[in-house]
This record gives C-alpha cells, sequence and structure tokens, in this order.
C-alpha cells in the first residue's frame, strides 16, 4: 500500500502541473489588442492553458500578442478553439518581443499558417506553421523566451476567435517525473521479492 501512495502522489503532480491555466486577455474585459508589429501587447504565459479572446473587423484587422514563455517552461500547443464565422483568417509569429519584419513577407515569419471555419476546435497550429513556404520555421515546443503573434482577418468580417497557449514543464521537469516513477517501481518491485 505504501507503494500505492506514491503513485498517487506523482499522479496528482503531473495532473497540477497540466491543469493550471487562464484566460491570458479577453478583449470584452481586458481592453483592446495592440494593432501595432513594433508595440504588441504583452502577455507572460504561466503554466496549463492561456486562453486568448479577441475579435477582429474592418477597422480593427491586425491584433499583434508578444507572448512570453516562462524559464522552465515551453510552448506545446498553439490552439484554435473557438471561430465565429464562415471563413478563414491567418496568424503567424516571430521570435522576439517585437515584429521587426513586414508582416506581409513570409521570410519575416518563424511560421505562419490560415485557421478559422474550416479546423476543428482543439486543431493544434503549431505543427501547421511549421514549413510554411518562405518562413525561416521553428522547433515544437517553442522554448522559453518571447514571440510575437499576429492574428489578422484581411476581409473586414467581424470575426470572433478564441486561441489556447499550452505551457508544459520542460523535457528536463518531466525527465525528473519519469525518473521518479521508474524509482519508485524500481523500489516496489524489489520489495515485492
Amino acid at each position: 500500500m505504501r507503494t500505492g501512495s506514491g503513485w498517487a502522489v506523482v499522479l496528482c503532480f503531473v495532473i497540477a502541473e497540466s491543469a493550471w491555466g487562464a484566460t491570458a486577455w479577453n478583449e470584452s474585459s481586458s481592453g483592446d489588442l495592440s494593432n501595432n508589429q513594433l508595440a504588441p501587447t504583452p502577455i507572460t504565459l504561466t503554466n496549463g492553458i492561456n486562453s486568448l479572446i479577441g475579435n477582429l473587423s474592418a477597422g480593427d484587422s491586425q491584433d499583434w500578442v508578444a507572448v512570453t514563455v516562462p524559464p522552465g517552461r515551453v510552448l506545446s500547443q498553439y490552439l484554435q478553439v473557438a471561430y465565429s464565422q464562415t471563413d478563414v483568417s491567418f496568424t503567424g509569429f516571430h521570435s522576439g518581443a517585437t515584429f521587426t519584419g513586414n508582416a506581409g513577407d513570409a521570410g519575416s515569419y518563424a511560421g505562419y499558417t490560415h485557421f478559422g471555419a474550416t479546423f476543428a476546435s482543439g486543431t493544434d497550429l503549431l505543427p501547421l506553421m511549421n514549413g510554411a513556404p518562405g518562413s525561416s520555421g521553428f522547433t515544437i515546443p517553442l522554448a522559453a523566451g518571447s514571440y510575437t503573434f499576429l492574428l489578422q482577418q484581411a476581409s473586414g468580417i467581424p470575426t470572433g476567435y478564441q486561441v489556447d497557449f499550452n505551457v508544459v514543464p520542460e523535457s528536463a521537469t518531466f525527465g525528473f517525473l519519469a525518473s521518479a516513477v521508474l524509482l519508485s517501481w524500481g523500489r516496489r518491485r524489489r520489495g515485492a521479492r
């Protein structure tokens, strides 16, 4: 029974590590996201799901956000959760706290893709962005640091969206947990003999 309680502690820790999170920004309550690529809205992400809820329209066709992944964490997923129209929008990102390149040039992005009505809720956009024609590319998950994301609706159709940034412990933390589980399992097996 003692080893069972050890497993329970490890399982609770793993569940807690992946369950934290919050709404990082909601335009209806937090205010309009930046329209300026050189001054994006700064958001420091927390562990778990970080929701970004925004609106795009003819007079507000771009939302610029600079997300910071804290040390010891990685950005494992960039999920489309909700989309209010029947068309698609554009999203892309660049490493750094501002977007210094030309937003119309594929080479300015680490990755980009369309998102919207043609994608199911929960679609991870990072794999779709990686390897986009002309982009510089990146490695998934994104390491700790700052990244500037653009969300854009070029048609001018009013569009509501929700994307979630999923932040998890970096692999070294998971390696530690795996070692603890294996050590506990090995002790249990030796004790059973």
